[in-house]
């Protein structure tokens, strides 16, 4: 009891550590849980943030692939590269991506990689890897996407996405480049978290070889984006898990040997794996601080019910003492009287007690056997006993299950005597179920097995017997069921005893129709006694039938009661074939004979048929036979001849290709045109032996020549079989019969073409005759007299003795007729010029060959004539006209087309090819609805292939003028215009059009001139306006600098200064319009002949050509009027103030002007002197001569920038802001 109370509360205190470890478990996984929702929200809000990021970079790339007109105009512009406003436009659309959506740059490349335009940072050169991508992207015609790299010319970090730019299926004009830096704008966002965490971080990786690659910069470590790789072998397990494709939460060490928790994906359609992590210390604390509480509670828990199971095992102990003692007693008392041998044994298979049958049986006392192995005591042995049996007792307990000896298992006796013995063991179990001991019982078994020996072997002999016979042995009940089956049986059923024991013999192995004698036959020998011997066939398991001679007894009990039949078979099912087959054979042969008498004596189809079909039947004793013969006219088989149980009138509706309402079995022997043996059940009831029972039908086909002539139809019941031998010759009946058919038909059309020979010779429309290869006519018909004008072909024969010299023009056309003729036998289509019986000329055709040549040499000719003068007259007139078609074709300056109603060119004149640039064999076969047209309109829109004029005019059937369109020409490589006329051309009584030519001219010259005239109307329209504008300005600029000069005017001097001042300053203002009005574009200022001409006049001006020496360094430059009358008043006023005031006192020195561009946005303006300089104390911004004023606020006008410089000399330096398309 101490035990069990121990158990119990062991048990409850264990359900209470179970209770506080699983609420913490629950409480720690849902605390976790939440963790880990928290970092997965935030890892897929950066994985969409990053998804984001490129779907808004490939809408950028998706806007300019489909930009056409931009495409359009980067192709303008690359074949028309001085072009400045297409420059501008392109600069300006790619200026617009660059500042909207922060590019660093906005590159125009070409195909090879060298950079035409750029908006953004400077860069003359493109590295490697983005020339590579561009040339994949010009290959696939594929917009291609560059991974994060770093550039080995600037060493900075790039993200580039690039467009080849085509126009259809045309070549690719250009590249489009859009590159970013993923460290402005992309990789703080990524680093950016909802919640401050000292830990926290989020890096975007990528597999390179056997290593990972960093893409941005870890947070704990001092390195670049792009510089950071660590091995797939290291220990940075969440690292490496990620790359190799594993995705969710992991928990490991990182790259500081931490250990973190982190939440691992792929970024959508990128290499990219996503990995955002917190080291697990900092986002476990709450959760441990957790656990522990809950850790101490249940230790209090636990504490409270230690106690409470002490007291209790005492108070039960003494009482179950008293109910073992007398549950033991019961035992005793029940084993000893049991008359079987007992044997009880402990769990270790000693023996516990032994009753008084198994002290008798085992020779030994129960007080001798306590506590010694059971395997001593009861000593089994046995050839069959199971495995174990020699140690029963430790077999029971170690198995836990009972288990029981075989028939031959023998007791040896403390005494050495042997005891047949049936012996069982079972387990005792205690009351959880666990083995306690074992219980053995035995039992002499020494009478009982004498007797059962003598049985079996008496039995053992018989079924040896019955096995063993060669003869079909069955057995039956009273009612006719199986009941012995023996092997021979089963070799020729093909059934086993257990598939038929106990089944009806009579419902399985007999046919139905022989059923009703069988049964009879049983039922008269189960009652009357009276031995039977008969035959009759049993279905096997195959359904073959196979015949037995049967010898029948009967089987009685020991009360003399039938109870069954035995049945002794005998197969005779081959004697009775071999004597069945002997007898048809030659029953076969007998009608074969028969039949080819008949073959060769009848004269009359229809006989002979009926003849065959009588034969068979008659002597064969076939059930039926039926001839059917296929009538051409009417297309279908009709029967011919029948004879026994046939149908007579039976037609088949079908044809020789087996198409028809015939049986199934008639149509394939037609297409197969071999022999067919069908069974009735395969297609019902024969609509040629108009019966239900059971028929097997034999058809051959009936072959005349290569083709099914008829069909023989032999029917016979089902029961009796169609030999092989018997099947070739009916076969053979078959073809003597086809042969016949032949022969006949044959004679038939030998008849009817002599009748129809004579009737064409003499009626028909064609010249027909027969001449020698001396030229004599030997027959001609009336047809060829008519054409040589005679009346008949008496007065031919007369009129034309020798055909070379009465009917040949040219009488070298006949030897050359000959010629051929000897060479090849026939001639066909010979045209000759001959002479009519009135002596006018005609052209004949003729077709002959030769039918019988002379030991001599010579031969007989055999021919046709016709009379072709007016096809001749015909094609000598449509050749004239055709040359002069064809001339006018080819000459014409306009292009001409030729489409077939699909559309497809068929021909084009040279004209054609060139306007188009493709030879015809280009053209050929290609349609309006090509692609590679590249048709536009004249406002620069598509021109669907559908609304060409040419497949308008086809569909619409109306003529189609003046459509002017925009092709392209692969040879120029660019668009021509051309001003198109469909006109459909109609065959007789027809409305549909059946082809369509198109003419076209070249009217790009005349649409580029009115595109210029256009063009310069809205320029002068927009100058003239301008002009105004600018005189105003112009005017109200004079007026400022007159009213500041006025304000330093002091005395007489002074105002000649003043006004020769104002005269330069003026003159500088008017050179820009001079120089505007000079140059061919009015928008722009050449700055280098500017600054020339007026360094020039302000040098005569002041005189100081001979003293002073001007050093020019100008770029050729050109700048807009807004910024060129700015530049170049404080030009005048830099070069005024040298020549005034640095050289006083001096006869020599230098003033360098130097003008060029710094970058694509800025232009720098030098002007130095090696004169005085400037003193200290005069500052540009504020100085109070006007001179340095209006250079003060005209540099800002400009936003430019003024840099002083005094030593040796004075040098000023100007860098002002420019546009940045202005540079030729």
């Amino acid at each position: 009891m101490n035990r069990q109370t121990g158990i119990s509360a062991v048990f409850l205190g264990l359900l209470i550590l179970a209770g506080g470890f699983y609420y913490t478990r629950h409480e720690s996984r849902t605390m976790r849980n939440e963790k880990e929702k928290w970092l997965i929200g935030v890892a897929e809000l950066k994985i969409e943030q990053l998804a984001a990021w490129r779907r808004k970079r490939l809408a950028d790339v998706r806007v300019f692939s489909e930009r056409k007109m931009f495409v359009r105009r980067v192709a303008r512009w690359l074949s028309e590269p001085e072009s400045r406003s297409l420059k501008e436009d392109i600069l300006y659309e790619l200026a617009v991506p660059q500042n909207a959506y922060a590019y660093e740059s906005v590159f125009l490349a070409s195909p090879e990689g060298r950079v035409l335009l750029y908006s953004g940072i400077q860069r003359k050169d493109l590295g490697p890897l983005t020339i590579q991508k561009i040339q994949e992207a010009v290959q696939s015609r594929k917009v291609m996407l560059t991974d994060f790299y770093r550039c080995t010319l600037d060493r900075d970090i790039h993200w580039d996405a690039i467009v080849p730019l085509t126009d259809g299926d045309g070549p690719i004009q250009a590249v489009l480049i859009l590159r970013m830096n993923p460290q402005d704008n992309l990789f703080p966002i990524i680093q950016a978290w909802p919640e401050a965490r000292w830990t926290s971080e989020t890096l975007i990786l990528r597999k390179e070889g056997d290593h990972i690659l960093f893409l941005n910069k870890p947070r704990h470590l001092n390195a670049a984006p792009l510089s950071v790789r660590i091995p797939l072998g290291g220990e940075q397990r969440p690292f490496v898990e990620a790359v190799l494709g594993h995705s969710g939460i992991w928990e490991g060490t990182d790259y500081r040997g931490e250990r973190v928790i982190a939440y691992m994906n792929r970024v959508p359609d990128t290499d990219w794996v996503m990995v955002s992590k917190v080291d697990r210390s900092e986002l476990l604390h709450e959760l441990y601080t957790h656990v522990g509480y809950n850790i101490l509670i249940t230790a209090l828990i636990l504490l409270l019910f230690g106690a409470c199971f002490l007291a209790y095992a005492n108070r039960r102990r003494s009482r179950i003492y008293k109910q073992l003692c007398r549950s033991q007693e019961k035992f005793q008392a029940m084993l000893y009287s049991i008359g079987d041998g007992v044997i009880t044994a402990d769990k270790e298979g000693r023996v516990q007690n032994m009753n008084p049958a198994a002290e008798t049986m085992t020779g030994w006392k129960e007080d001798q056997a306590l506590g010694k192995p059971v395997e001593t005591v009861l000593r089994l042995v046995g050839e069959d006993a199971p495995a174990g049996m020699e140690n029963l007792a430790q077999t029971v307990l170690e198995n836990g299950m009972p288990v029981q000896s075989g028939d031959h298992t023998f007791l040896i006796s403390r005494q050495g005597s042997e005891i047949p013995v049936a012996v069982s063991g079972a387990p005792v179990r205690s009351g959880k179920g666990k083995t306690a001991g074992a219980v053995i019982v035995f039992k002499d078994r020494t009478g009982e097995r004498a007797s059962r020996r003598e049985l079996e072997e008496a039995r053992a002999f018989a079924e040896n017997l019955i096995e063993t016979a060669n003869v079909m042995i069955v057995g039956l009940d009273s009612k006719g069921r199986i009941t012995l089956f023996n092997r021979a049986t089963q070799e020729i059923t093909g059934y086993r005893m257990k598939e038929l024991k106990g089944i009806s013999w009579f419902e399985t192995l007999v046919p139905v129709r022989q059923y009703p004698h069988v049964q009879a036959e049983f039922n008269r020998l189960v009652k009357k006694g009276v031995p039977g011997q008969f035959e009759n066939p049993i279905l096997t398991k195959d359904d073959e039938e196979r015949m037995i001679q049967w010898r029948n007894s009967q089987v009685m009990n020991d009360a003399q009661q039938v109870i069954g039949t035995v049945s002794f078979g005998l197969d005779i099912t081959e004697i009775r074939n071999a004597e069945k087959r002997t007898e048809c054979l030659n029953a076969m042969l007998m009608a074969v004979r028969d039949i080819d008498r008949l073959i060769v004596h009848s004269k009359d189809l229809d006989s002979l048929l009926q003849g065959v079909c009588d034969t068979l039947v008659k002597i064969r004793s076939y059930t039926g036979c039926g001839i059917f013969l296929f009538k051409e006219k009417e297309n279908f088989f009709a029967q011919a001849a029948g004879a026994g149980r046939f149908c007579i009138g039976t037609e088949w509706q079908v044809d020789r290709k087996g198409k028809g309402n015939a049986p199934e079995c008639v149509r394939e022997c037609i297409r197969s045109g071999q022999a067919q043996v069908y069974e009735s059940e395969q297609c019902g009831q024969c609509p040629s032996f108009g019966s239900a029972e059971s028929w097997t039908v034999f058809l051959v086909p009936i072959n005349s020549g290569n083709t099914v002539a008829g069909l023989m139809q032999v029917c016979e019941s089902k029961e009796v079989e169609i030999y092989q031998e018997e099947r070739q010759w009916l076969e053979e009946v078959a073809d003597d019969i086809g042969f016949a058919i032949l022969k006949h038909q044959t004679d038939e059309a030998l008849k009817r073409s002599e009748k129809q020979y004579r009737s064409l010779f003499e009626e028909t429309p064609i010249g027909i005759f027969r001449t020698n290869s001396r030229g004599q006519i030997l027959h001609l018909n009336s047809a060829m007299a008519k054409i040589v004008g005679c009346r008949n072909p008496r007065e031919a024969l007369s009129k034309y003795r020798n055909l070379a010299r009465d009917l040949y023009v040219d009488p070298r056309r006949r030897e050359k007729f000959i010629e051929i003729l000897r060479e090849h036998g026939e001639v066909n289509d010979f045209e000759y010029e001959a002479i009519k019986a009135d002596e006018t000329h005609i052209w004949l055709s003729m077709n002959a060959r030769i039918s019988e040549k002379h030991v001599d040499g010579s031969f007989l000719i055999d021919g046709f004539i016709k009379d072709i003068t007016g096809r001749k007259r015909v094609e000598q007139a449509l050749s004239e006209s055709e040359n002069k078609h064809r001339t006018l074709f080819e000459t014409m300056s306009q292009g001409v087309v030729y489409q077939a109603a699909s559309g497809e060119i068929v021909s084009a004149n040279p004209a054609a090819e060139r306007i188009l640039g493709l030879s015809l064999d280009q053209m050929r076969g290609r349609k309006s609805r090509d692609p590679r047209w590249k048709a536009v309109r004249e406002d620069g829109s598509d021109y669907p292939g559908d609304d060409h004029p040419s497949m308008t005019a086809l569909r619409e059937a109306r003529e189609v003028r003046n459509a002017v369109m925009g092709v392209f020409n692969p040879k120029r490589n660019s668009l021509v215009w051309i001003n198109t006329n469909a006109i459909p051309l109609f065959r007789a009584n027809e409305k549909k059009p059946y082809r369509v030519y198109t003419t076209f001219e070249d009217i790009t010259e005349r649409k580029q001139a009115e595109e210029q005239v256009r063009r310069d109307l809205r320029i002068k329209e927009a100058m003239l306006k301008e002009i105004h504008h600018r005189v105003k300005n112009n005017l109200t600029v004079i007026s400022s600098l007159l009213n500041l000069q006025a304000g330093q005017i002091r005395n007489k001097k002074g105002a000649i200064d003043a006004f020769q001042e104002s005269r330069n300053r003026i003159r500088s203002m008017a050179l820009v319009h001079e120089k505007l009005y000079e140059s061919e574009d009015f928008s722009e200022i050449n700055m280098k002949s500017y600054i020339e001409s007026m360094a020039l006049e302000l040098f005569l001006a002041y005189q100081a050509e001979a003293q002073i020496r001007l050093n020019l360094n100008i770029n050729d430059i050109s700048l807009d009027i807004n910024t060129a009358i700015p530049c170049g008043l404080i030009l005048n006023e830099l070069i005024t103030n040298s020549l005034k005031h640095a050289f006083r006192g001096r006869k020599t020195g230098a003033i360098d002007i130097l003008f060029n561009r710094k970058d694509i946005n800025r232009c720098e303006l030098i002007v130095r002197d090696n004169g005085s300089g400037i003193p200290e104390s005069v500052k540009v911004e504020h100085s109070g001569t006007l001179g340095l004023k209006l250079i003060h606020i005209l540099a800002e006008q400009i936003e430019g920038t003024i840099s002083l410089y005094r030593k040796k000399g004075t040098r000023f330096q100007i860098q002002f802001r420019c546009s940045p398309d202005r540079e030729k």
